[in-house]
């Protein structure tokens, strides 16, 4: 069955679901082709999992080929610290500090 939830309803609580993190991702890559600068909020979230990762990185360099602007907002100190422990450069750039 379809998820038809808004992103930032989807971007909340724990994000572990495959399905919910491919509908996240397919929406913030859709808003590559019309925008030079994407705000991801994660205020709301306080789990990621190994695959909302990878996306988040794959979404990134996608966005640096694109040249546009991801910026990721309200990130939990927890969150914060998997994106460091992760290594996950590209992603820590954009990142406004917790």
């Amino acid at each position: 069955m379809p998820i038809k939830q808004s992103l930032s309803e989807l971007l909340c609580g724990e994000i572990k679901s495959k399905e919910v993190i491919d509908v996240i991702f397919d929406e913030l890559e859709n808003q590559l082709l019309d925008k030079r600068e994407i705000t991801v909020n994660l205020k709301k979230v306080t789990f990621v999992s190994v695959y909302f990762l990878e996306r988040l990185e794959r979404f990134m360099e996608k966005a640096k080929d694109l040249s546009v602007e991801i910026k990721i907002i309200n990130i939990s100190p927890e969150i914060y610290k998997v994106f460091q422990v992760s290594r996950l450069n590209t992603v820590l750039n954009a990142c406004l500090s917790p």
